[in-house]
């Protein structure tokens, strides 16, 4: 998640939460940190009926302009409200990386998406429909007057949709967050928030632990700002397959020529009849 240039192309290999579709696992018994060793640690429990309070913390947290640790599909992540000028400037001290490598934006929905961007290509929806929510980033174009300042982005946006149950709640309370790896920049992405504590400290007012990170592959990003699709990471998903995706949607688009009118054919003993003769000149 730490390199590439334009927006996005920095920072998305953002811990899979154990089990199917994000939803926290059982916790290792042997984990020697416990919750109270730090009160902003807080473990998530399976059951979803019971996070409704977690995303009110959560939410109070960036609200308040502090940053937030949650896991999501790919590795952990560090993330803040990216209308909070302070809030992103704490995540790049935080990790210690300059704002050449700008932050991407997580969204919980296709619809959060547009509401950040000049214009949802056909190639980003085609894309977005095959691969939303998973491991792949796109970078669009953003929209006018956002306000925000994610770093040197050159006006453009990093978008994801996580595949983890939490973080999408999360986010559909708070609305979009910047998020990127949970790391010191340089250095590999923790696996555990415990080592994850040891890296990031200042600034963050809340982990949210999911257990372990299975070491999911980063998501791969492509660049739809161009006049021709790029994929700027390969991750999780192999090029190959947003070529497919693409190829079929480009397929789909591309208008089928009309066949010319059939003429009726002439039966046998029919003539075609004479056209009528021309008007005498100076007539009407």
């Amino acid at each position: 998640m730490d390199d590439i240039g334009k927006a996005g192309a920095g920072g998305d290999g953002l811990p899979v939460s154990p089990g199917e579709d994000g939803v926290p696992a059982e916790r290792d018994p042997n984990d020697p940190a416990e919750p109270g060793d730090d009160p902003r640690r807080i473990r998530l429990p399976a059951e979803q009926a019971a996070w409704d309070t977690l995303l009110e913390v959560g939410s109070q947290v960036v609200a308040k302009g502090d940053l937030i640790v949650l896991p999501t599909d790919t590795v952990y992540g560090v993330g803040c409200d990216p209308f909070n000028p302070a809030a992103v400037s704490r995540v790049f001290a935080a990790k210690a990386r300059g704002r050449d490598v700008p932050l991407p934006v997580l969204v919980h929905s296709s619809r959060q998406a547009l509401g950040l961007v000049e214009e949802l290509t056909d190639s980003a929806k085609a894309l977005i429909a095959a691969f939303w929510p998973g491991p792949l980033t796109i970078v669009l174009r953003e929209a006018r007057d956002l306000g925000w300042n994610l770093g040197q982005s050159e006006g453009t946006v990093a978008l994801r949709m996580p595949k983890q149950q939490f973080a999408l709640a999360l986010i559909r309370r708070t609305g979009p967050l910047a998020v990127t790896s949970a790391n010191l920049s340089g250095r590999p992405t923790p696996a555990t928030v415990p080592e994850i504590m040891d890296q990031l400290d200042e600034g963050v007012g809340v982990y949210f632990d999911a257990g372990p990170a299975t070491g999911g592959e980063a998501s791969t990003i492509v660049d739809l700002t161009g006049p021709e699709p790029r994929v700027l990471r390969t991750g999780a998903i192999p090029p190959a397959e947003i070529d497919r995706v693409l190829a079929e949607a480009r397929q789909v688009a591309e208008p089928v020529a009309e066949p010319p009118p059939v003429q009726p054919a002439e039966q046998p003993g029919e003539t075609t009849p004479e056209p009528p003769p021309d008007p005498p000149a100076g007539g009407a």
